[in-house]
């Protein structure tokens, strides 16, 4: 076998292909190669800012949370993802559980919401959003990160709330649908204080004399 030297695996890189066992207990190195792939020079690249906005929903990460967990069920359930909202319009799926449904209008929002099981809203940042606010009046049960205003939303010890990464992600997904289909009881114990919470501090009339309070 021919000994890899730093000077040979620059010399492969360059050319795109890389060494790579065939698996964990393979002794046997080979190299690889790949379809070809783009290359982004890194000092000149720039993330635009509506792409900035969409990463940092965390749609990507849901995604991929989703694609790992309906592949490790082979035998089970697979969990279908719908995805609404203008940013998300050029976004590509290839997946038959996953699908962009196009903008909510508002007056279809609460009666589509209704219809889903759980909401996810895993942004990197956040002011007081409104989509956790109506999942609250409706009783909808929803996975979110705990950042900026969101905060306020969360009754004591919210078991849905995960970081901004797909393993956290995945993993409050898990926990919810064992929840959900194991434990309905925890699940409307925490719909009801959700909705309880909503009519105390979000209903529109204590909503309104709050905003008041900060304006006047």
């Amino acid at each position: 076998m021919t000994k890899i030297t730093p000077e040979l695996l620059i010399e492969a890189y360059k050319i795109g292909v890389f060494p790579m066992a065939n698996n964990q207990d393979d002794a046997k190195i080979d190299f690889f190669d790949p379809d070809p792939r783009g290359i982004i020079p890194l000092e000149s690249f720039h993330v635009s800012r509506s792409l900035r906005k969409l990463i940092r929903k965390g749609i990507f990460k849901v995604i991929s949370a989703i694609k790992i967990i309906n592949k490790n069920n082979i035998n089970k359930c697979k969990i279908k993802l719908d995805i609404y909202g203008l940013k998300f319009e050029n976004i590509k799926f290839k997946d038959e559980f996953i699908q962009y449904k196009g903008r909510l209008e508002n007056n279809e929002r609460l009666k589509t919401m209704s219809k889903y099981d759980c909401l996810i809203l895993p942004s990197l940042t956040e002011g007081l959003p409104m989509t956790l606010i109506e999942s609250m009046s409706i009783g909808l049960p929803f996975i979110t990160t705990k950042v900026g205003a969101i905060e306020d939303l969360l009754i004591q010890n919210y078991p849905y709330i995960c970081n901004f990464n797909i393993g956290s992600i995945k993993n409050k997904i898990n926990s919810f649908i064992n929840d959900f289909t194991n434990n309905k009881t925890l699940v409307n114990e925490l719909i009801s204080k959700n909705n309880e919470l909503f009519l105390k501090k979000f209903k529109y009339s204590i909503f309104e004399n709050n905003i008041k309070k900060f304006i006047y």
